[in-house]
């Protein structure tokens, strides 16, 4: 399978970092979703082996179990809850009052909805360096650098 270009790079610069995955990560994986295959396989892969430390939020449980409940697709409810719950080879950040307050402050600045500031804050907290997304709302902050999946494959 070929990468998207600059993915085998940017692993090389985050090597031995944290790496925050948004919902729509995980989504696209249970899915299936192909076009995103180039760029997430070789990110969850790294996380597997520890290349990185793949992170993300408690609210993506919340997030990703919506459609599935809604649909009463039980085995994905399971799969979600199974691919979260064994927290490996992804860490799951519970979300404090700290990360709380960290995302009323990211939203004070910036104009991003509510699940997002939390997911950023709690990518900050947990010391990320990169935070995958598809989100083209998001942008980067001082600290934490942003990468959109359309853009690594464009």
């Amino acid at each position: 399978m070929e990468t998207a270009r600059g993915i085998d790079d940017l692993l090389q610069r985050h090597r031995g970092s944290r790496v925050y995955f948004d919902t729509n990560c995980f989504i696209y994986v249970v899915e299936g979703v192909e076009r995103y295959r180039p760029v997430l396989e070789p990110l969850m892969n790294a996380a597997a082996t520890g290349a990185v430390t793949g992170v993300t939020g408690e609210i993506t449980l919340a997030e990703v179990l919506v459609k599935p409940l809604r649909d009463q697709e039980a085995q994905q409810v399971l799969l979600y809850k199974q691919m979260l719950a064994d927290r490996q080879p992804i860490t799951l950040v519970p979300i404090t009052q700290t990360i709380w307050e960290s995302a009323a402050a990211l939203r004070a600045r910036l104009p991003v909805r509510l699940p997002d500031a939390v997911h950023l804050a709690a990518a900050r907290h947990a010391g990320c360096a990169l935070f995958v997304t598809n989100d083209g709302a998001l942008t980067a902050l001082p600290d934490l650098e942003i990468l959109h999946l359309d853009a690594a494959l464009a």
